[in-house]
């Protein structure tokens, strides 16, 4: 049915033309757009997974660079939990398309970001920060803290808009220093059941739907559809997009309650742990996979081909928490819930550096952001 449109009604993709405004979210933008217009420093936008948050910084994006006589501003989309205090700094820079020299320290990037905006004094800075969960690190935070003490007595140098998971509240309490000087921050909510027909409606519309091409979904499928997804946008377009391809499949131009239910038990996971004889256990561990059944009615395992199943080994269970935490090769380790549970200005809570790495290593970033704001004090 998606080929009838002038593109995907239910695309993958975070497209801002696909954005739907509810009316929660219009008091939000209400209040991010004063905070820019007024340049008031640190705003924060919180939500789950699929809440629209990204689609939400595209669409401000959007906004500011229609306008540019009046903004000025950068993007960066995904900042690496990696980076260092330095590799953030250079990364803003980018954002705002400065040319860095290949030898550069702290002094010298925050010198060239001082400089690009006072000679765009004229305009409105604005930094957005997509993923900014990522963000865990004591010199991450310290350097877009000093970031917000550049101004004049009309207000901030720069506006700084972050777009993060729930989950960046323990760093935000974790860094006083940084969460006192923030003006906003807002939780992203979920789409209202009376708004779910607007809110697909306004996808179809945005690709193309007219009169000929129209699908239609009944009062029952939408209660299915928002009962299912919770009202989180993301869900819901994925599942209307699984129905968009049932329907199309059965020549059929209205959504009913039972096609949604048939597309839930045979597309998604909920379905499969529904219709699964034995539970699949959702912690990353081995779980029994049956092959469709022989003419002598018995299961084959998919792994060796015996009738024995493979049963989970309960006692070596990784959880999603210890994976989220490993090291990947090449990156560093993120900083433990135990570390973001103190303020960044206690060096003695940092972790303990590996046997052979000088302390000082550990220690750059806060070093770093102890000689910028002695050079900002001086220029004062």
């Amino acid at each position: 049915m998606a080929d009838y449109y002038n593109s995907d009604p239910f695309g993958a993709t975070a497209d801002p033309k696909y954005f739907y405004v509810t009316h929660p979210h219009r008091q939000m933008l209400h209040r991010l757009w004063t905070a820019i217009d007024r340049s008031q420093g640190i705003c924060v936008v919180l939500g789950d997974y699929g809440s629209g948050k990204t689609s939400l910084m595209r669409k401000i994006a959007t906004s500011l660079k229609a306008d540019s006589d009046k903004y000025c501003f950068g993007i960066i989309p995904y900042p690496l939990p990696s980076w260092s205090s330095l590799d953030l700094l250079r990364a803003i820079c980018v954002g705002f398309e400065i040319s860095i020299p290949e030898d550069v320290d702290h002094d010298l990037l925050l010198t060239l970001l001082q400089t690009h905006f006072m000679q765009h004094s004229d305009l409105i800075r604005v930094l957005l920060i997509d993923e900014a969960q990522h963000l865990n690190k004591h010199g991450q935070i310290e350097v877009l803290r000093l970031l917000q003490e550049l101004e004049t007595p009309d207000g901030k140098l720069l506006n700084l808009l972050f777009f993060g998971h729930l989950s960046w509240r323990k760093v935000l309490q974790a860094a006083p220093a940084f969460e006192h000087r923030t003006g906003l921050i807002a939780r992203m909510q979920p789409v209202p059941f009376e708004e779910t027909r607007a809110f697909l409606q306004h996808r179809l519309t945005q690709a193309g739907d007219t009169d000929d091409i129209t699908v239609y979904f009944d009062d029952d499928s939408l209660r299915e559809i928002h009962a299912y997804a919770s009202g989180n946008p993301r869900r819901m377009v994925i599942l209307c997009r699984q129905l968009c391809i049932t329907a199309e499949y059965e020549k059929k131009d209205t959504v009913t309650k039972e096609m949604v239910e048939q597309t839930i038990s045979e597309t998604t996971l909920e379905g499969l742990l529904a219709n699964s004889e034995q539970p699949i256990i959702r912690e990353w561990n081995v779980a029994t996979i049956s092959m469709p059944e022989k003419d002598s009615g018995q299961k084959t395992n998919i792994s060796d081909n015996k009738p024995s199943s493979i049963t989970p080994n309960n006692s070596d269970t990784t959880t999603e928490k210890q994976i989220a935490t490993e090291a990947i090769p090449g990156i560093e380790k993120p900083i433990p819930d135990s570390t973001l549970d103190t303020p960044v200005n206690a060096p003695s809570k940092m972790p303990v550096p590996p046997r052979g790495k000088p302390r000082e290593a550990m220690n750059r970033d806060e070093r770093a952001a102890d000689l910028l704001l002695q050079g900002m004090e001086k220029s004062k």
